[in-house]
């Protein structure tokens, strides 16, 4: 396992409002929190961080026209049907898939024209023998945490 030290954690505390901020960018910000380093530890650092945290764009559905659909899904097997079951999801464009426990193995959101985009997407992973259940919900609003947060204290 790997195991992140105070630098690992202020390059990350960096990324958080800018995902695609810069080396110069990421350097002054982890200076600004009072650490010596260098562009080439920062530049190394993250090649290693790509190995323990994922980074990747998460899509405004709302701005981009389209509503969302929570989906749930049950699947009957072990880690290859589960791999199986989201090389199938990933057809339909999440913005994330997350492995869970519990009632449901995954949980995904899709983005959603129509209704019709959902049934599609239902129908295609029933039709595999690994899925033993789906439950879906359509997301009607959806409020960044921190924007949730600032909300509620003010």
């Amino acid at each position: 396992m790997a195991v992140l030290d105070a630098r690992d954690a202020a390059i990350l505390r960096a990324l958080l409002p800018n995902p695609r901020a810069s080396l110069r960018e990421i350097v002054e910000a982890v200076r600004a929190e009072g650490m010596d380093i260098s562009a080439e530890t920062v530049r190394r650092r993250l090649l290693s961080l790509e190995k323990v945290v994922s980074f990747h764009p998460v899509p405004d559905l709302k701005a981009l026209g389209m509503e969302g659909a929570l989906l749930f899904v049950r699947v009957q097997g072990g880690a290859k049907a589960r791999d199986k079951v989201v090389k199938r999801l990933v057809r339909w464009h999440p913005s994330n898939i997350t492995e869970t426990v519990g009632r449901y193995d995954i949980a995904a959101t899709i983005p959603v024209r129509r209704p019709g985009d959902l049934a599609a997407c239902v129908l295609d992973l029933r039709g595999l023998p690994e899925v033993q259940d789906i439950e879906y919900l359509l997301v009607s609003r959806s409020t960044p945490l921190m924007d949730w947060v600032r909300a509620s204290q003010g």
